[in-house]
């Protein structure tokens, strides 16, 4: 059975951190970046099954890696965090992501029984 790849994209290490601590300890193989960029090149040598982003990144938002990888491979889930919800781009964020959006500080066993949730509605996916 396929484990289930989850590229963190955060600025922050802490968070970074936190999250791939709790869903490296939920069974998932995690990998992280810290920009826009880096989770691109990630993302293309990793083959990431899911992408949870910060919004805000170096050189590009959560929103823009999200769209570019949607491209490449449209059915892949995806969940945004932010900091700065009432922020335009947090307001934009949250109108399209809607239940997939977190505004930090979030609880972590929230996002990972959302994040159980979804793979297991793609199970055929994993199997």
């Amino acid at each position: 059975m396929k484990i289930p790849k989850i590229l963190i994209v955060d600025d922050e290490r802490s968070v970074r951190q936190a999250l791939c601590f709790e869903l490296e300890d939920a069974g998932y193989d995690v990998i992280n970046a810290a920009t826009y960029q880096e989770a691109m090149d990630l993302y293309h040598l990793s083959g990431a099954d899911m992408v949870i982003t910060d919004l805000f990144l170096e050189s590009g938002s959560g929103m823009d890696l999200v769209d570019k990888i949607k491209r490449e491979k449209e059915e892949i889930p995806y969940i945004v965090i932010t900091a700065f919800p009432d922020s335009e781009l947090g307001e934009q964020a949250k109108s399209i992501c809607k239940e997939r959006f977190y505004t930090k500080p979030f609880f972590m066993d929230s996002l990972t029984n959302q994040i159980n949730e979804i793979f297991k509605s793609q199970s055929v996916q994993f199997a």
